[in-house]
């Protein structure tokens, strides 16, 4: 039997078949012939969070903060992806509410990136955070937070383009989602501030997403969500 596709993951496609096939013993039924996907675009939406500092929508919550060292690890998207692959998902978004402080250098803004990785302590959670999104953050959490992982803002780069390396090799698409103009932690530095949509605060996004873009030449995509 050969496997033949239209490209490099069709190909992974078809080998998959024959292994769940050979894996089910039922080889021998495994027909030829032409297969394609009912769906063109398989995607799994991801809220990740990435730091206290950086967090996504809700992550006010213990079970968000133990998973920031996951979202660090090569072997959870090593795994990950091969599960994906498997299921046959050809896109992954990540949505956070200003991911560009924990994966980008912006030149204009040097002192929003973030070496490093934190989560806050359990007690800082509680049923007054707001389901707009807005407090995700706050200052307070800084005060004893846990440091998960020593990474410099250049390792983490690398990091996520180690990421979309293996999520390419595996034929998914990574986008990365924003909340619209949420600050985090990114809050009065440089002069930002989300209480006005000014001038300076459009220049900072603006200048992220041009840095991500030619950060990560592997990035499908971006989003944003109107929120």
């Amino acid at each position: 039997m050969r496997v033949i596709g239209g490209d490099a993951a069709g190909a992974m496609y078809g080998g998959l078949d024959v292994a769940e096939a050979v894996r089910l013993g039922a080889f021998a039924k495994l027909k030829s012939g032409e297969r394609k996907p009912h769906i063109e675009f398989r995607g799994i939406k991801f809220n990740i969070p990435l730091d206290v500092r950086t967090p996504s929508y809700s992550d006010n919550s213990s079970a968000s903060q133990a998973n920031i060292p996951e979202m660090w690890s090569r072997k959870f998207w090593g795994e990950f992806l091969d599960e994906m692959a498997r299921h046959r998902f050809n896109a992954l978004s990540l949505w956070n509410l200003n991911p560009f402080p924990s994966i980008v250098k912006v030149p204009e803004f040097p002192d929003v990136a973030l070496n490093d990785v934190l989560r806050a302590k359990p007690e800082h959670f509680d049923e007054k955070f707001s389901h707009r999104g807005g407090g995700m953050f706050k200052p307070a959490m800084l005060k004893d937070a846990e440091v998960v992982k020593r990474l410099s803002i250049d390792e983490k780069i690398v990091f996520w383009r180690e990421v979309m390396q293996m999520a390419k090799d595996r034929g998914i698409e990574v986008y990365w989602f924003t909340w619209n103009t949420f600050l985090s932690a990114a809050e009065g530095k440089h002069g930002l501030s989300r209480d006005k949509e000014d001038e300076n605060m459009i220049r900072y996004f603006r200048a992220s997403v041009r840095e991500t873009v030619k950060t990560y030449p592997l990035l499908a995509g971006m989003g944003i969500t109107a929120g």
